[in-house]
């Protein structure tokens, strides 16, 4: 090992500055600058790209259509800044260690040759280290909770509207607070009853912040055809959600999604394994609805086997208690129901239903729990779509 020069000594100011300058350099791990001109960069930013690469926001948030290069779009500016400074470490969070694997590894492996990195790569860990001090490390949302109290400078999120609010606020957040580090989110919109929503909007008002939100169409990457393809095939909600970047409310998305190809003949219905009923109370719009549940080869398939709903709601007369409660108890019997959802929103109601068909299991569900469920999309909700997009908004 070379010896480090001597600070002390030198009496000329001009050698003596040299000699800390030099020693400096020496005892930095930094020992080898690098630049942009050092990456093999083969892609050429698209004009949507170009606006935000060129931000110097602290934190920059993309919302975009799918196949719109976000995350090859995010690799080359996470590779431009890592050589930009020294020292620096830096992350790439994907939503799982298959993710960061499959769409990023290769992508950097790519873009730092071998003459810049400072070693070889560790292929389990998902890092690369670099000859100018940086570290930059594939991370998978899963798992991130191992890693708080790690110092960060920079992060690249992907597809940061489906990850936990968690994520941020515990983890990354306090994390780069230390070095005032920057953060990349790219991502498709996932609703407005997401808490992506909410902190799009807010971000929206932070100085520090960069939002952007554009369309397939607009980034250029998929032909005008094959766009038009998924317009007459998905689902409205559906298309414009994925496809025009678009924060939908939740309110009909699923009746959205059903047509003629979902109705099938009542004389055609399996036989299910189990029948559940759901209840959403109302004086005037009350609903009861049964739905079957079959397994088969490993997967449930649900059918919505009767429903009853007011007949004289378009006329604003409400439902006595004792009305509805019969017909609970008709479509109960009817299917031998085993497992009822109900709003929590009447106990006495509910006390009245659970005594009045000697339920077996009652399962009453306030609104976090409903959303949840929903998410997982294996549970009836019995609130109606109405209150349900309401009640989520303010929850």
């Amino acid at each position: 090992m070379l010896a480090l020069p001597s600070r002390s000594g030198a009496k000329n100011p001009i050698v003596a500055a040299a000699l800390q300058k030099e020693w400096e350099r020496r005892r930095s791990p930094s020992s080898t600058p690098i630049g942009i001109a050092d990456l093999n960069l083969t892609r050429q930013p698209t004009p949507k790209q170009k606006e935000w690469i060129s931000q110097p926001a602290r934190f920059i948030l993309l919302v975009t259509g799918r196949r719109c290069g976000k995350t090859m779009g995010m690799l080359d500016e996470l590779a431009r800044r890592a050589v930009s400074k020294p020292n620096q470490t830096l992350w790439y969070i994907a939503p799982t260690y298959d993710d960061a694997r499959d769409l990023a590894w290769e992508e950097l492996l790519d873009i730092f040759p071998d003459r810049i990195r400072a070693k070889q790569p560790n292929q389990t860990t998902l890092t690369i280290w670099l000859k100018n001090g940086t570290k930059i490390r594939l991370v998978s949302a899963e798992k991130i909770q191992r890693r708080r109290g790690r110092g960060l400078h920079g992060v690249a999120i992907d597809e940061w509207t489906i990850l936990s609010p968690q994520l941020w606020d515990m983890v990354i957040a306090p994390s780069l607070s230390d070095h005032q580090g920057w953060a990349i989110f790219a991502g498709t919109p996932s609703g407005k009853l997401s808490w992506a929503y909410h902190f799009w909007q807010k971000m929206q008002q932070q100085e520090n912040a960069f939002c952007l939100s554009y369309t397939t169409v607009e980034g250029g990457l998929v032909p005008p055809e094959e766009i038009e393809m998924w317009r007459q095939t998905l689902p409205p909600r559906a298309f414009r959600q994925e496809y025009e970047a678009s924060w939908e409310s939740p309110s009909g998305q699923i009746l959205d999604a059903i047509d003629e190809r979902h109705r099938i003949p009542r004389a055609l219905f399996p036989p299910c394994d189990e029948y559940i009923m759901a209840i959403d109370w109302g004086d005037i719009n009350p609903c009861i609805t049964v739905t079957g549940r079959r397994r088969d080869r490993g997967f449930d398939y649900w059918y919505l086997v009767d429903a009853w709903h007011n007949p004289e709601a378009a006329n604003g007369v409400a439902v006595r208690d004792d009305q509805l409660l019969a017909q609970a108890k008709t479509l109960w019997a009817k299917y031998k129901c085993k497992i009822a959802y109900a709003d929590p929103s009447r106990p006495a109601s509910i006390e009245a239903f659970a005594k009045f068909i000697k339920i077996e299991r009652l399962i009453m569900l306030g609104m976090k729990d409903n959303l949840s469920l929903m998410a997982r999309s294996t549970t009836i909700v019995c609130l109606s779509l109405r209150n349900y997009r309401n009640a989520g908004m303010n929850w």
